[in-house]
């Protein structure tokens, strides 16, 4: 076995020894005869992994694009128009149909939806129709989802009304001016919405759609669920709830319950028992229950009520639409309508809305990007965003997002290309300009109901019980959110949930995980060599040594745990050398295997650490072992891997090799007693330890040189997340 490895040892000498000349050689031949680099368009495809890799994996099946690659130098400018990409590869003959079923199904669904959700942000229900149709119009040019619906949304509509409730506390919404005034406001949030999208996306900060942990949106989608419920029972009772918060409104509604319109309340449970109904045949495995995804059910909830509150008149007594502006919505310049100071004062809560409408936009089109085997760009989605906003605004509408409910309804109608937005849009051109008149007996109970069941998808307590299950603190953020949302507004809620969820990582990272190791007894890997594991873990089969100490860190070093590391590394050699009789030499192995990253912090740490240790530690040694390279690296320019901190022969690429060169040690000191032979194998072991001495396959032994690689952070990226993905 000594053998075998000498002679591997040797053979790994020659090769560094021979890939030493070539380096020589090459840098003699660069300095000789300088080479030009090619250009860097070049060398895109070298240092970045193209995304076609991502998805594109059946060599029969032919790629499918919306937007070019980035090792397209080409077609480059294309990225910031996808229209130009995709229109000329449209294949008519087999993706029209498709997206003119899905614009038919999307223009159905999202009347009477966008009106209903107008309401929900306290706003006339034209504006929700101009809205959905101006994201329509805008989206599909610019943006790079094929599924994705652009229209306003639940989340952002009751954030909206949060916002005018502030400026419109006392008014009247139903007075013409006090209308106009808020759509104004409305426009403005939009405004200001698009300008930061604009900013984020020529920025590149399409990461941002990562920077919500997951428990803050779910406990913020549960508590706006509640407040939007809560807003809707003006609509459906007939009655006047108001106040500042949740316990306020609730008061005021169980007050004048009793002065509630029955009819209205009877139209509204009949429609919300026929919604359930139809969603209940959807997701059923009755027959036919394939194709009740394609019914109409809110289209038809607004001809019939709106047929009946026609015939019958104002005898219902129905809070009704009212008569909407005939025609396109004209531009309207709506800065003259705010007050003086509220446009910056809006600033705070459109960078809220903003960050949540582009959050759940990329996740909506994520999702079906990865069902249909594409790419996006979040970048590109943010300046789509931001077009339709910004360009929107003029024309009364107010910030607008990705619908995921509309959305999964046209994918499964067969959307394919952003060319049925267009289609769709195309056909709210013509609603908004011949049959608005249609809907000014559509009773608001309707648009209510509509909104109660559409909500109904915000509330996850299936998944907050899972997060109880699995992880207690993340279960804590999500009470935190839900409460904070509810009782000190969505602005507190979302900004504490961030908080509390900042505030929990960084505990959970200042006391990571960490092993004491020991060698498993009789197992050896398909090499030969030994493996250790957590004694904690596997007490029965795992042995340590009374003279050498290993401990295992699972986490980077940084400023948060870097306390934490000194102490709990104190407090297990203190126990060590209790239990083993204070044993003098004895090795302290430092396994930083799971370590990926040192910051400025630990790296001060570490050095007045091991200065420490090896004042206070008599015959101690300590070695580093399993170190990865953006480590040692750190290292080394830290000054920790040096002569008067660790030296380079003490550190090692495995454990089986610290636990060599320590017995190699121990046999030079002449400590028999700690190798645990005697006699004849020791005088074996001697001769074979020695003749080792030189062949250690330690850092320094080999005379390793280790060099920075030049990747591209794209590329490293690509490449951590497939051995994630492998693990």
């Amino acid at each position: 076995m000594h053998g075998r490895q000498r002679t591997e040892t040797e053979d790994l000498r020659d090769n560094i020894t021979a890939m030493k000349q070539d380096l020589e050689a090459l840098r003699q031949d660069d300095d000789s005869y300088p080479v030009k680099m090619p250009a860097m368009k070049h060398q895109i495809s070298h240092s970045v992994i193209a995304d076609r890799y991502e998805h594109n994996h059946d060599p029969d099946q032919e790629e499918f694009r919306l937007i070019p690659a980035e090792t397209d130098t080409a077609n480059a400018w294309k990225k910031y128009l996808p229209i130009a990409y995709w229109l000329p590869r449209y294949k008519w003959k087999e993706w029209l149909p498709l997206d003119m079923m899905a614009a038919i199904t999307d223009v159905v669904m999202v009347i009477p939806q966008a009106m209903g959700y107008a309401l929900v942000a306290g706003l006339p229900p034209i504006n929700g129709l101009y809205s959905a149709l101006m994201g329509h119009c805008l989206y599909s040019p610019f943006g790079t989802s094929g599924q994705l619906i652009v229209a306003p949304v639940a989340i952002v509509s009751l954030m909206t009304k949060e916002t005018l409730e502030h400026y419109f506390h006392d008014a009247d919404p139903s007075d013409p001016v006090v209308g106009a005034k808020m759509a104004a406001y409305g426009s403005a949030l939009a405004f200001q919405s698009g300008v930061i999208c604009l900013l984020l996306g020529f920025c590149k900060a399409g990461v941002l759609a990562n920077m919500l942990a997951e428990p803050v949106i779910v406990g913020f989608c549960f508590a706006a669920a509640i407040l939007i419920g809560i807003s809707q029972l003006t609509f459906v009772f007939q009655i006047h709830v108001h106040g500042e918060n949740v316990v306020e409104k609730l008061i005021t509604f169980f007050t004048e319950i009793g002065h509630s319109h029955g009819p209205s309340v009877g139209l509204a449970i009949i429609c919300i028992i026929f919604l359930l109904c139809v969603k209940f045949f959807t997701g059923s495995k009755l027959p036919g229950s394939q194709y009740g995804k394609f019914i109409p059910s809110a289209l038809i909830l607004v001809v019939v009520a709106t047929s009946i509150s026609y015939s019958a008149g104002e005898s219902t007594g129905f809070d009704v639409v009212g008569a909407l502006p005939p025609g396109l919505p004209m531009p309207v310049n709506f800065f003259p309508l705010l007050d003086d100071g509220d446009f910056w004062s809006l600033w705070v809560p459109s960078i809220l809305i903003t960050i949540l409408s582009f959050i759940e936009s990329v996740a909506v089109a994520q999702k079906f990007a990865d069902k249909h085997d594409y790419s996006i760009d979040a970048s590109q989605e943010l300046l789509a965003l931001g077009i339709c906003n910004l360009v929107g605004c003029w024309f009364q509408i107010y910030p607008v997002s990705g619908v995921l409910s509309l959305a999964t309804v046209v994918e499964a109608a067969g959307a394919t290309t952003p060319l049925y937005g267009i289609i769709a849009g195309t056909g709210l051109i013509f609603c908004c300009a011949l049959f608005l008149f249609l809907f000014e007996w559509l009773p608001k109970p309707v648009l209510g109901a509509i909104v109660f069941v559409g909500i109904m998808g915000l509330m996850s307590p299936g998944k907050i019980k899972h997060i109880y299950a699995l992880n207690r603190r993340d279960f804590y953020i999500v009470m935190t959110t839900i409460l904070c949302t509810l009782f000190l507004g969505i602005d507190f809620g979302v900004a504490l949930g961030v908080f509390a969820s900042i505030v929990l990582f960084i505990q959970r990272a200042a006391k990571p995980n960490y092993s004491i190791l020991g060698r498993v007894v009789d197992l050896q890997d398909q090499n030969g060599t030994p493996v250790y594991r957590d004694v904690k873990m596997y007490p029965s089969n795992t042995q340590k040594r009374s003279d050498m100490l290993m401990i295992r860190w699972d986490a980077p070093i940084f400023f948060a745990n870097a306390a934490s590391f000194k102490k709990r590394v104190k407090k297990h050699i203190g126990r060590f050398l209790e239990e083993n009789d204070y044993p003098k030499p004895w090795c302290l192995v430092l396994d930083f295997s799971g370590v990926n990253d040192v910051d400025y912090s630990g790296l001060e740490m570490l050095e007045a650490f091991v200065e420490d240790l090896h004042k206070k530690e008599r015959g101690m040694t300590l070695l580093l072992a399993k170190l990865k390279t953006p480590v040692l690296l750190s290292l080394t320019k830290g000054n920790i891997i040096s002569d008067h901190c660790v030296p380079k022969d003490q550190v090692l690429w495995e454990l089986h090799e610290a636990e060599t060169w320590w017995d190699r040690v121990l046999v030079q000191q002449g400590k028999y007693e700690h190798v645990g032979v005697s006699g004849m194998e020791m005088q074996g072991q001697l001769q074979q330890l020695t003749e080792n001495a030189g062949t250690t396959t330690g850092f320094a032994a080999q005379n390793h040189t280790v060099t920075q690689q030049p990747w591209n952070d794209d590329e490293d990226e690509d490449l951590d997340e497939d051995v994630a993905a492998r693990r």
